[in-house]
């Protein structure tokens, strides 16, 4: 604003740049509405001759490299107009990455894997009698039998130590390590042209190359006897070391402890998995088993599960919305049975499995059990899965005293009904030929989680939700408290 009213009220020489500034902007804002950033940038830097400026500086060359690759932002994947490159620019915390090869006349810095499949003229390799950094260095292990190992932390002496668990994945690693390394060695040995140099701090004894410690190790000296060159290294005279002494913060020292210190909060619970869900925290279902026929003790072939594939799929793709007349009311047994004929000869299998398997008289005795006819005007969610934090006191019973801590449950709802008072039916459907008290015992610890998972989820109290079971095998319902 200053500037436009110097512009304006002054005749002087400064004023005339200005002006001339100002018109030029105006120029270039009325060009960007039709030039996308690339373009309007590659003419302002044209018009301005700026390359010939950057080109006359000692680094003009590499200036030149550094503006080039941000007309390159500006167009690379797709041109940008101005706004977008500007936002692109925000992105990036206005800050372009920039890297350029040495070219020919320079000396490339690189790790022996990085050089592979690359060669070059001379290849000088340094400091091969370093040590190997191995997994001791690490402060965890990571493998995929025997997972994480961390140190172990002496509290007593105030000292990390190692494990038996840590050993173990020493010994494990060890082998497959050395023939990396022997491999990595060989790529570095095969990267010259003309002419190769090794830097050694000193002529080793070839080892055994399994107990290796260095690439020096692993090179035989004897043969490279004539072309060894002795150097002496030069030692920068020693400086006197000053030492600061100072008052020490006790507020960050205690945090520093605190966090060496730090236990678990909820002792006993080490080993509860993080994970878990209905199928872990029961036993199988019955129709894992085989049955036997009690009056004559013949083994009969075992089809529940197929069956209750069967029927679960049917449910799963069932319109409920077909059990109710136009008046709303159910349609009872008599109509059920074509309501049910009509649908599946519509479904031309329809991706169900073993449409064959249903019985027509078994659906209607399903669908006549008062959990489908309380269904209308209710939002239905059809296999509803859920990942839900519970806390662990009310998911695992031997774990009552684990007061806070949560664990990630999850699980799948045959059928999820929410009415639009907030009364909310869960509807698990089972295959079993066991009866309804053994049905509501057997399963109470399912429902009992699922009642809360969806308390949770929904944001209303479990004394709103009913759990009912659906026996697919009897044919009859059991409400489940």
């Amino acid at each position: 604003a200053a500037c436009k009213r110097y512009a304006e009220e002054r005749q002087d020489i400064l004023a005339e740049k200005l002006k001339k500034f100002f018109a030029y902007f105006s120029q270039m804002r009325t060009l960007s509405r039709v030039l996308d950033a690339g373009e309007l940038l590659t003419k302002i830097i044209t018009e301005t001759r700026l390359e010939a400026s950057l080109l006359a500086r000692v680094n003009g060359v590499a200036a030149m490299r550094r503006m080039h690759r941000f007309l390159e932002e500006a167009s690379n994947p797709e041109p940008l107009c101005v706004h977008e490159f500007l936002d692109r620019l925000r992105d990036l915390d206005y800050k372009i990455e920039y890297s350029e090869n040495g070219g020919e006349d320079s000396v490339k810095v690189l790790t022996m894997h990085s050089s592979k499949g690359l060669e070059y003229p001379i290849v000088i390799l340094d400091n091969l009698s370093a040590p190997f950094r191995r997994m001791d260095a690490d402060e965890v292990f990571v493998e995929e039998v025997y997972g994480l190992a961390p140190r172990a932390f002496d509290s007593v002496n105030m000292v990390k130590r190692s494990t038996v668990l840590r050993r173990l994945h020493e010994i494990a690693e060890g082998e497959s390590s050395i023939a990396d390394d022997l491999n990595l060695y060989y790529v570095a040995l095969t990267r010259a042209k003309y002419g190769l140099h090794m830097l050694f701090e000193k002529p080793t004894v070839m080892a055994d190359v399994k107990y290796a410690r260095s690439f020096a190790e692993f090179t035989d000296f004897s043969v490279w006897q004539p072309y060894v060159v002795e150097d002496t290294l030069f030692d920068a005279p020693k400086q006197e070391r000053t030492a600061l002494v100072f008052r020490p913060d006790e507020r960050l020292a205690q945090k520093i402890m605190g966090a060496f210190l730090w236990k678990y909060p909820y002792a006993g619970c080490e080993n509860l998995p993080v994970k878990s869900s209905a199928s872990n925290l029961m036993s199988a279902e019955e129709t894992d088993t085989p049955w036997y026929d009690g009056a004559s003790f013949e083994k009969k072939e075992n089809t529940g599960k197929e069956l209750g594939i069967a029927y679960h799929a049917f449910l799963e793709r069932f319109d409920f919305a077909l059990l109710y007349d136009e008046q709303g009311d159910f349609v009872g047994k008599n109509r059920l049975t074509e309501v049910l004929t009509e649908w599946l000869e519509t479904q031309n299998d329809g991706g169900m499995v073993a449409l064959n398997m249903l019985s027509m008289d078994k659906l209607t005795e399903i669908l006549s059990n008062s959990v489908f006819r309380d269904l209308r005007g209710k939002r239905l969610y059809k296999e509803q899965k859920f990942l839900v934090n519970l806390p662990a006191a009310e998911t695992y019973t031997n774990f009552a005293d684990a007061a806070g801590e949560q664990v990630i449950f999850q699980g799948a709802i045959d059928l999820l009904a929410v009415g639009e008072e907030g009364d909310v039916q869960i509807i698990d459907y089972k295959y079993s030929k066991g009866g309804a008290e053994y049905l509501a015992e057997h399963y109470r610890t399912q429902l009992r989680l699922y009642r809360k998972a969806v308390a949770k989820i929904l944001h209303t109290e479990e004394k709103h939700i009913r759990c009912s079971i659906v026996n697919i095998y009897h044919g009859f319902q059991v409400d489940v408290d």
